[in-house]
């Protein structure tokens, strides 16, 4: 989102392996812009996890997060020890997308916040809602909303994404919408 870069929020997602030159190259600029105080926010891949060492927040999925620590079967009982392998691996606040178990943010500074799936709609399909909700958390942070409000809207916004077939976006609208039927 460069347009946002300005607000102190830039989004790094590496999606393809094919365009790992490009990665190398991003790998290069990362070191540059983390130390500038901009906030990177990343959708990484687990193999190259190890890149994004110093972003201020990675959001891995459920699978992608198993990956990484190694710890095979994700469940509430493993899912904190899974968040604090990648925060130690990454010195990154995480947030893991866990599907129908909504998504577990882990702090930098200790707190950890587990938040149910926050919709009132049936989920159709998946494909997308991760970028939905990185986007939705970069913009939150840019215009200054703490991690948790991020993740919450993030949240809403990734359940709203579900419920509609193909790669859509949401509207504020449908987000807004959303938040006054929950709340």
């Amino acid at each position: 989102v460069r347009g946002f870069s300005g607000y102190a929020c830039e989004v790094l997602t590496a999606h393809y392996g094919s365009f790992l030159s490009l990665l190398k190259a991003a790998a290069r600029e990362w070191k540059k812009k983390t130390g500038s105080g901009k906030k990177i926010i990343v959708d990484p891949k687990p193999d190259q996890f190890h890149l994004y060492k110093g972003a201020y927040l990675i959001k891995p999925n459920e699978n992608e997060a198993s990956v990484i620590t190694k710890i095979d079967n994700v469940t509430e009982e493993t899912i904190n020890d899974i968040g604090t392998q990648l925060i130690e691996k990454s010195n990154a606040n995480i947030l893991i997308s866990r599907g129908k178990n909504g998504v577990s943010l882990f702090e930098l500074n200790g707190n950890i916040t587990h938040l149910p799936v926050l919709s009132t709609q049936k989920a159709y399909e998946v494909t997308g809602a991760g970028d939905t909700a990185v986007a939705t958390i970069a913009v939150s942070v840019a215009i200054g909303a703490n991690l948790k409000e991020a993740a919450m809207l993030a949240n809403y916004a990734a359940g709203i994404k579900v419920s509609k077939i193909g790669t859509v976006a949401v509207s504020n609208a449908e987000l807004q919408n959303t938040i006054n039927q929950l709340l």
